[in-house]
């Protein structure tokens, strides 16, 4: 949320660091607006960013690993730019999973975002977009 409204540019060479192959892929798609905030005014000054906590559910298999995690998320960002005050929030949920080399990486997600303010477009809503990893 925050790079590009500090740049105005997208984030695009940190996805794979946060993305599973599958999710990354989905990105390219109609999903890509409703996750990332591209083509947003640049922000002047200060960027206020909150969260209330965010609950974290895991899935475990029979051994007792964690082979999923869910958090469930309300993320919400305000920024001045030169054509006024913008706003995003998201809500819902990314599930994560470990890679083949154990780093957890978003591999699903279920999220609405709403942007508002001068120069912001309105994002579809993801309805379910499933879990990756085949775990």
């Amino acid at each position: 949320m925050v790079t590009p409204l500090r740049k105005g540019k997208p984030a695009s060479a940190a996805l794979a660091n946060m993305f599973d192959a599958p999710a990354l892929a989905r990105l390219s798609g109609p999903d890509r607006t409703v996750v990332l905030d591209e083509g947003l005014p640049r922000a002047v000054g200060k960027i206020d960013v909150s969260s209330p906590p965010i609950p974290l559910t895991g899935l475990a298999d029979a051994s007792g690993n964690t082979i999923l995690v869910s958090a469930d998320v309300k993320l919400t960002a305000k920024a001045r730019t030169e054509k006024g005050v913008i706003g995003v929030t998201r809500v819902g949920t990314f599930v994560l999973a470990p890679d083949t080399s154990g780093i957890w990486k978003i591999t699903g997600w279920t999220l609405t975002t709403d942007r508002r303010g001068p120069g912001t477009s309105v994002a579809p809503t993801t309805t379910g977009a499933k879990e990756s990893s085949g775990k």
